[in-house]
């Protein structure tokens, strides 16, 4: 799922490729910063100078180029995939999707390879974030909204929803000293020596770790 629907009219009319030739060319990077761009300038990029390609992209405006989403953000074209997916009886399915970082999150999320990072919104942060969503709260409860989560879920326990926390039990690694190295080598050179057939990574044989 690459293309949103709102590219379907588009390509039906590309008698030519020329289209679809230009998506093939761009770049994962290219989308995700062609997301936060305005229609007109989303439009420039997108006709990168062919006649062809402005005449096709002129049956839009503006606002209806900015709207358009990646496969994956489309529920048309999501629903269309499952459904797809539910009716094949006698193979796997597999759904790949393309879609753009934080979308709808604004300026400061959206398109940005730093979303997944991101762990809080400044107030201009979130109040762009409420009015993209439509989201129902003058500036100040929106600056003002608890975010994130705390030890006992926070904002989510006191919704009665359940928090999924992360613990990791990792066992602690004990630095090999000096003298023990000297032995660890000699035991996997004497490993080698016994099974020759073994393959030799960085220096020592594969299965002979454990046994040193």
């Amino acid at each position: 799922m690459i293309w949103g629907s709102g590219w379907d009219a588009l390509l039906a009319s590309d008698h030519e490729g020329v289209l679809r030739h230009r998506m093939e060319e761009c770049l994962d990077g290219d989308y995700q910063r062609y997301s936060i761009l305005p229609g007109d300038e989303q439009r420039e990029h997108w006709v990168h100078g062919d006649p062809r390609l402005e005449k096709l992209m002129n049956t839009l405006t503006d606002a209806e180029v900015a709207q358009i989403k990646r496969g994956g953000q489309d529920p048309k074209k999501l629903y269309a995939a499952y459904r797809k997916a539910c009716d094949s009886e006698d193979r796997p399915t597999v759904i790949l999707v393309k879609t753009v970082k934080g979308d709808g999150m604004g300026s400061a999320l959206q398109g940005r390879n730093t979303a997944h990072q991101k762990k809080d919104l400044s107030r201009e942060e979130r109040i762009a974030c409420a009015r993209g969503w439509g989201i129902p709260l003058d500036d100040d409860a929106v600056a003002a909204a608890p975010g994130g989560v705390g030890k006992d879920g926070g904002r989510l326990a006191q919704l009665g929803r359940v928090y999924v926390g992360r613990r990791v039990h990792a066992v602690k690694l004990h630095l090999v000293q000096p003298a023990q190295a000297e032995s660890v080598w000699i035991t996997a050179v004497d490993c080698t020596e016994e099974h020759p057939e073994l393959e030799l990574r960085g220096g020592m044989p594969l299965r002979c770790h454990a046994r040193a």
